[in-house]
């Protein structure tokens, strides 16, 4: 009666095995797709990040922008006209504006900065400094992740 028993035991210990080397092996793929995944968007990320937008160009969309969104004339909206002060915007309206400048710049704006976009002028100097740290922060990462790329190669 040992046997059977022995037996099964044998049988989990094996089959927990091949498990552990199935995942093994499937964690490797995964890291492969996924690492070549990665390089790929930060390659790209980057090329599109080093065509950098001027600020005059930002300023002008983000007026087109602005003029769309409020109905007032646009002789009267200056790049330091004040969206709520100035124009009588709620926190719907620049609400509303992040989004459409997020859609815009494929830009994250958190919720926290929705009240750093106060006028023309302080919202193209949030965009344009938001793109620079992208920038930069693209610039550090790539070379890390091209140099595990080609340690990884390496390997084998």
């Amino acid at each position: 009666m040992q046997r059977p028993f022995l037996g099964k035991i044998w049988h989990k210990k094996v089959s927990a095995g091949i498990l552990h080397s199935c995942a093994g092996v499937v964690k490797w793929l995964l890291l492969k797709v996924v690492e070549k995944y990665f390089v790929h968007i930060y390659t790209m990320e980057l090329m599109m990040m080093r065509e950098t937008i001027s600020k005059e160009n930002i300023r002008e969309r983000v007026r087109d922008i602005v003029l769309n969104d409020f109905d007032d004339d646009p002789s009267e909206i200056k790049d330091d006209t004040l969206f709520v002060d100035d124009l009588g915007a709620d926190w719907i309206d620049l609400s509303e504006l992040a989004v459409e400048l997020s859609d815009e710049f494929d830009l994250d704006i958190e919720e926290d900065d929705i009240n750093k976009l106060v006028s023309i002028e302080k919202a193209t100097d949030y965009i344009y400094e938001k793109q620079r740290k992208c920038r930069e922060h693209l610039a550090i990462k790539l070379p890390r992740i091209l140099e595990m790329r080609k340690q990884n190669k390496a390997r084998g």
